[in-house]
C-alpha cells in the first residue's frame, strides 16, 4: 500500500519521498522498508523509476505493453491448454506419460496459471514450489519444476516466449534425501500376518513383490487370478491398503522417518537376494544399469 503523499511529494514518482531537510528516500511498497537516496533530485527520480518498473515486471499483472504487443492473453493457463493439445498429438508419449502430464499441468495451473508468460519470474516459481517442499513433497516439487521447464521450452518453440527467456533456468529442487523407513524381514512377517484379515490377493501381492522385486506399477499390471479379486488395483489403492497393513501390524515409525510405502517391498526383496545370491545378482534382478543405482535400493538405511 502506498504511503500518503504530502504536497512536497506529489510531483515525485511512486514510492519516492522527500524529507523536510531535502533528502530523498524510497519506500518499498511490499514491506515498507526505506532506502536513503541523498539530495540529488535527478538521481533519486531515475533510481525510483527504475525500481518501480522492476517491481511492476515482477508483479505478474498484465501490462499495457503486453496488451499493445498482443501478449496480454498469453497466460500460462492459456499456454497449458495449447501445450496439452501438442502432447496429445505426440505419438512418442505413452498413455501413462500423458496422464502424468495432465496432472502436472493441473497443479501448475492452480498455482501459476494467472501469470502472463512473459511476466513469470523465477521468484514466482520458487514460491509455488516452496509450498510443496514445506509439506515434504520434494519429489513432487522436482517433478513440477521439470515439467514447467519442458512447458516453457515448448512455449519458446511456439513463439509464446522470447528465445533465451525460460524462467525456470537456474532453479533447482535439492532433495534432502529419502526419509522413508526401510522394511525389515521381521516387518514383512508382521505385514503378512496382518494381511490375513483382508482379501486373499493382498498376501499374494506381498509375496510376489518381495520375490520378483518388480515395481508396484509393473506388479499390479500382471494378470491376476479372478479368484483372488486382485485385477484392476491401482497403485494409489494399493498404497492405501499397505498403509492399513502398516498400522494393523503395529510397525513403529522412527523419529525423522516417514511411513514405508509399497516401494519398500522392492528394496527388501533386493536386499534379501543380495544376501542369498550376491550383489551382482541383485543388481541385475533390479534392472539397474549402474551399481550406484543398485546400492541406493540395497542400502538398509539404518534398519
Amino acid at each position: 500500500m502506498s504511503h500518503p503523499r504530502s504536497a512536497r511529494n506529489r510531483d515525485l514518482p511512486s514510492n519516492l519521498y522527500r524529507r523536510r531537510d531535502g533528502r530523498f528516500y524510497f519506500r518499498d511498497p511490499r514491506n515498507g522498508r526505506t532506502f536513503a537516496l541523498g539530495r540529488d533530485a535527478a538521481s533519486a527520480r531515475l533510481q525510483a523509476l527504475e525500481v518501480n518498473v522492476a517491481l511492476a515486471a515482477h508483479s505478474g499483472r498484465e501490462r499495457l505493453l503486453d496488451r499493445v504487443h498482443g501478449c496480454g492473453s498469453r497466460t500460462l493457463r492459456a499456454w497449458l491448454v495449447r501445450y496439452q493439445e501438442l502432447t496429445a498429438a505426440d505419438p512418442g508419449l505413452t498413455p501413462t506419460t500423458r496422464v502424468q502430464y495432465r496432472s502436472l499441468c493441473r497443479q501448475l495451473n492452480e498455482s501459476l496459471g494467472d501469470f502472463t508468460l512473459t511476466q513469470l519470474q523465477p521468484a514466482h516459481i520458487a514460491a509455488a514450489l516452496g509450498a510443496w517442499k514445506a509439506a515434504g513433497r520434494w519429489s513432487r516439487a522436482a517433478a513440477l519444476l521439470a515439467h514447467l521447464r519442458r512447458v516453457c521450452a515448448a512455449a519458446i518453440g511456439e513463439g509464446w516466449l522470447p528465445v533465451g527467456r525460460n524462467p525456470t533456468e537456474g532453479l533447482r529442487v535439492k532433495n534432502p534425501g529419502v526419509r522413508r523407513q526401510r522394511l525389515t524381514l521381521g516387518d514383512f512377517h508382521q505385514l503378512y500376518d496382518a494381511a490375513t484379515a483382508v482379501e486373499p490377493w493382498v498376501q499374494r501381492w506381498l509375496e510376489l513383490a518381495v520375490l520378483t522385486t518388480l515395481r508396484i506399477g509393473d506388479l499390479l499390471g500382471l494378470c491376476w487370478s479372478c479368484d483372488d479379486h486382485g485385477s484392476g488395483i491401482s497403485p494409489r489403492a494399493a498404497d492405501a491398503v499397505f498403509a492399513g497393513l502398516v498400522a494393523a501390524a503395529g510397525i513403529v515409525i522412527e523419529p525423522a522417518r516417514t511411513r514405508p510405502t509399497p516401494h519398500e517391498l522392492r528394496s527388501l526383496g533386493l536386499r534379501l537376494h543380495h544376501v542369498c545370491h550376491g550383489r551382482d545378482f541383485a543388481r541385475h534382478l533390479g534392472a539397474h544399469q549402474s551399481q550406484q543405482a543398485a546400492d541406493v535400493y540395497q542400502d538398509p538405511r539404518g534398519s
